[in-house]
């Protein structure tokens, strides 16, 4: 299993930084994402808990369940179908921290590559490669938000 952590300081406030991060619908405007579409809507907002949404990557489809949704506080999901990888997700979370006018976002994932034999090396492999791709895409959201309220 493999670790990812990673802390930004965002320069947005708490709300736009939440939707922008959550709502399903932006996905396809960050690097790396194809094409995001919600299977299944969430209880109380659609992208909120018991949503499954479907996320393309360039080489990869996952299937991500919301299991703890709070709006402008945290989000959790978890990986349940994942192809052509396999891989045990038991979960992930975003954080939001409001500091005056900007949003402190904590990121963490643990994942497990699912091969035998290889699997700790392909997860040592991919584990910063995505702890970098999540701080890219965090920075991006902050950049995206800063061009269009200028």
């Amino acid at each position: 299993m493999y670790k990812i952590e990673v802390e930004e300081l965002l320069d947005m406030p708490i709300d736009a930084a939440f939707k922008m991060l959550t709502d399903h619908s932006n996905y396809n405007l960050y690097p790396g994402i194809k094409a995001a579409q919600l299977l299944k809507s969430g209880k109380d907002d659609p992208n909120g808990v018991g949503a499954v949404r479907e996320v393309k990557l360039s080489g990869a489809t996952l299937q991500e369940e919301i299991i703890r949704f709070e709006p402008n506080k945290v989000i959790e999901y978890r990986i349940t179908h994942a192809k052509p990888l396999r891989i045990h997700h038991p979960g992930g979370r975003m954080e939001f921290t409001e500091e005056g006018d900007k949003t402190r976002v904590n990121w963490t994932s643990e994942f497990g590559m699912q091969f035998p034999l290889l699997g700790s090396m392909l997860d040592n492999y991919f584990g910063p490669r995505m702890a970098k791709s999540f701080s890219n895409l965090l920075q991006g959201v902050a950049s995206r938000y800063r061009f269009f309220n200028r």
